[in-house]
């Protein structure tokens, strides 16, 4: 964790390549690598990590206590409880090489993002597709509580905002790759 100026404030060092972090409402924070996922207290201390054969390309711990992952082999978005067991699965529409990718949205869908396809597809905790957009060269999207997502393009560099018909309402355009945008 670091201020704005830069300085680190807090650390934990894991032994494979990290993927998403989290930080929880509790003050643990949830760590997502490419060969497990763990939730750590304060001082570092792991309150429970899982082992996932595989690879996890992204994953994120819903309010819920639920864990939703993306599989980096298969192409699948994995619901779990923090044992690890497999409470759903289904088609993620997206190819396992690419790293990040999904959000948890305010109405406990998921959000997952398709570079493959070009797409940003809002799932429910079925696996029921929702809403779909087109989304050039997308890199990772996030849900805005009006409804719309917030994309960001890598390759583009660019972030963009897309209402649920596919229309863009909002762009920016930067000097450099652009891999994740959130609004504050």
């Amino acid at each position: 964790e670091r201020d704005f100026q830069g300085h680190i404030l807090w650390a934990k060092n894991v032994p494979s390549q990290p993927v998403n972090v989290q930080r929880l409402a509790n003050g643990n924070t949830f760590i997502a690598t490419v060969h497990q996922i763990l939730e750590v207290d304060r001082a570092g201390k792991e309150v429970y990590t899982i082992g996932v054969v595989g690879g996890v390309t992204a994953a994120y711990r819903a309010r819920d206590g639920r864990i939703v992952c993306l599989a980096q082999n298969g192409s699948r978005c994995i619901l779990m409880d923090t044992s690890g067991k497999r409470l759903k699965e289904f088609p993620s529409n997206r190819d396992g090489s690419w790293t990040s990718g999904i959000d948890l949205l305010a109405n406990g869908h998921i959000l997952i993002t398709q570079p493959n396809r070009n797409k940003v597809a809002e799932y429910d905790r079925n696996g029921k597709l929702v809403v779909e957009v087109n989304a050039p060269m997308a890199t990772t999207a996030t849900g805005l509580p009006n409804g719309h997502f917030l994309v960001a393009s890598s390759t583009n560099r660019c972030v963009f905002e897309v209402d649920r018909s596919g229309k863009v309402v909002w762009q920016h355009q930067a000097e450099s790759s652009i891999f994740r945008a959130r609004r504050r």
